[in-house]
């Protein structure tokens, strides 16, 4: 059960968790965010609600260890599984690495709710544009009609940065993939509180394309140790300028990253990984309600 923490949507999921269990049907709760701490908290009732809820599933599944917290007071931690977001693996693209390299593309790609940081990556352009440093930055996301899209239309015209920053809008496929290709880093200053496993992070990744970001939901697990990226702490521009600059000043230290990336990718985010982590849960489901069976007759 793809399990939400929106009160109206997990009031359904409830309702079907009880049919589910007068049935005798196992359950596995696939969780892609989090919130049931802050819905938990909102009354005595629907703490009682969640609490039943997270309880009776056979499996609860986050898509990282960072996750966890969020369920744990109500899930054992031995139910747990993690099994991580997956983007299919991407087209290589025509320019060489010491190309893409060379090239200093920095990429900004997300909605632009002003927690997902898009003030922050106009902010570093300036910082680097004041220091003479030649890198380009773009910015992928956000409907060019929106009142958010001509906030940030009028903070770039305002920092005179029309030059810098390239605002694209939001882009899908071969255009989003081209983007991608092209990117030398991709810069994610979220403080989204419920930010959990970005697919613009992995997607990059799958290009080659290491992260800095803010270290915000599962941002660490996703980049690693300094093997795809760097996190910094959520909200400090002085660290995540410095972090750029350093990935930015060395083609040794970029393409050690950009195949950290790629193998990253391969080994955790790819669909194979994910199918692999799949069916191993469900494996482990069936066999249990297969012994649970046999031991009731």
């Amino acid at each position: 059960m793809f399990a939400t923490n929106r009160r109206g949507s997990f009031l359904v999921d409830l309702g079907i968790a009880l049919v589910l269990a007068i049935r005798r049907v196992p359950r596995i709760d696939y969780i892609h965010t989090v919130g049931f701490e802050r819905l938990a908290g909102s009354s005595r009732l629907l703490r009682l609600a969640v609490a039943k809820f997270l309880s009776s599933a056979a499996i609860t599944v986050t898509l990282a260890d960072e996750l966890r917290w969020d369920v744990e007071p109500w899930v054992a931690r031995k139910s747990v599984r993690i099994i991580a977001n997956f983007v299919p693996d991407a087209t290589p693209g025509n320019a060489t690495i010491e190309e893409r390299y060379a090239a200093r593309r920095v990429l900004f790609m997300s909605n632009l709710l002003p927690e997902k940081g898009v003030s922050d990556f106009v902010e570093l352009a300036a910082k680097f544009t004041q220091n003479g440093d030649p890198a380009k930055f773009t910015v992928v996301g956000g409907d060019a009609g929106s009142v958010e899209f001509g906030r940030l239309r009028d903070s770039v015209e305002a920092a005179d940065l029309t030059d810098r920053i390239e605002l694209r809008g939001a882009l899908h496929g071969a255009l989003k993939e081209e983007a991608l290709s092209q990117a030398t880093l991709l810069v994610f200053p979220s403080s989204y509180e419920f930010e959990a496993q970005p697919l613009s992070v992995i997607e990059a990744m799958a290009h080659g394309v290491p992260a800095v970001a803010y270290n915000v939901g599962a941002l660490p697990s996703i980049t690693g140790d300094h093997e795809a990226g760097i996190c910094v702490p959520t909200g400090n521009l002085g660290a995540l300028e410095d972090a750029v600059s350093f990935v930015l000043g060395s083609f040794e230290v970029w393409s050690r990253l950009s195949f950290g990336a790629l193998a990253r990718h391969e080994a955790q985010f790819s669909q194979s990984a994910y199918a692999g982590r799949w069916e191993e849960a469900i494996r482990e489901v069936t066999m249990r309600d297969r012994r649970r069976a046999r031991g009731s007759r």
